[in-house]
């Protein structure tokens, strides 16, 4: 081993020399490359680990992400295409889909609807006519009053009253046909007529199931229908009338059945208020002269006199602030 130039050499004049000399020893023995390379190197693995623990943290959230599902109502061939679209792709495809098929429902319960309306508007109009129908049979029917010849006539004309008896057969024929038709005609609109209500109910139902929690519940359902006629029954609405309620009754029963209930808890919610008010009413305990009044008696005193100037106040705005003031002293806010 050779030795080093520095201990041939003469001592540094000074601490700046010094280092100088120092690092020319140090690049002539090739000892300041190798930390550098060892440091890159180990840099360069660094990294390496951080972009594979990054491609693992990726790999593992794309796994464990659920696979988004194809529109139900796509073929097969659509579907396979679907599956190798972006995810981000596919979730814009099967939200636009879900409200292309919720605006087609919309659209074919409103049509079906005013299908039904139609029908029901025609069923009534048609069942209407047939009982102006029947109406006017019958009274072409009473008009004819076919009379029975008189059998003297027989005696003395024979021909004469076989002619009046045919023609009163005829009358009494047609009176009969006349009246079978009137029958007729109004069986024919009580049917049409139970036909519409059986469509309206059906409506009516629809509009409740939607617009009615729990409607579909057979319990909840018997439950708010009492409710709904106990309310009707306050407002003086007779048993046979809320027999024939439509959905459109119904629901203004149950908004003024909800109204109720709100009325029913705001009286219970100031009813608690006024006990609390009547209950910071009462007169302190009178203190002995010489003992220091409780903590209990002064807040008891202040909640007093707050009370005293909102009964005393000259002004709405006065009254509020004095009654804040008694709420906060009271303990109550």
């Amino acid at each position: 081993m050779t030795a080093h130039p520095v201990s041939e050499a003469s001592t540094p004049a000074n601490s700046v020399d010094a280092v100088e000399d120092f690092a020319d020893f140090l690049d002539e023995s090739g000892e300041l490359e190798a930390p550098e390379e060892e440091e890159e190197d180990e840099q360069s693995d660094e990294g390496e680990e951080a972009l594979d623990e990054e491609a693992q943290d990726e790999s593992d959230e794309q796994e464990e992400l659920p696979a988004i599902e194809p529109p139900v109502s796509w073929g097969t061939d659509a579907k396979e295409l679907f599956a190798q679209l972006d995810p981000a792709l596919q979730q814009q495809i099967v939200e636009r889909e879900a409200q292309r098929e919720k605006f087609i429902q919309t659209k074919a319960q409103e049509a079906s609807e005013a299908k039904r309306s139609a029908r029901i508007e025609a069923e009534s109009a048609f069942a209407e006519r047939q009982r102006q129908y029947a109406n006017e049979v019958e009274y072409f029917a009473s008009q004819l009053a076919p009379q029975r010849p008189d059998p003297a006539i027989l005696q003395q004309n024979p021909v004469l009253f076989y002619q009046l008896q045919a023609e009163y057969e005829q009358g009494v024929a047609q009176q009969q046909q006349l009246q079978q038709r009137a029958i007729q005609a109004r069986e024919e609109a009580r049917q049409r007529e139970e036909f519409a209500a059986y469509e309206q109910l059906q409506a009516d139902m629809a509009v409740l199931a939607q617009q009615v929690p729990d409607w579909a519940d057979e319990a909840k359902r018997a439950a708010f229908l009492t409710d709904v006629t106990k309310v009707g029954v306050e407002l003086g609405y007779p048993q046979e009338l809320l027999a024939q309620a439509t959905a459109q009754d119904v629901l203004a029963l149950k908004k003024a059945l909800d109204w109720k209930s709100k009325a029913a808890k705001y009286d219970a919610l100031q009813k608690t208020k006024m006990e609390k008010v009547r209950s910071a009413k009462t007169l302190p305990k009178v203190v002995k002269p010489g003992v220091a009044p409780t903590r209990g008696e002064i807040n008891s005193n202040r909640a007093q006199r707050a009370w005293e100037g909102v009964k005393n106040a000259r002004s709405k705005e006065a009254q509020a602030d004095a009654f804040a003031d008694f709420l906060e002293t009271s303990g109550q806010l």
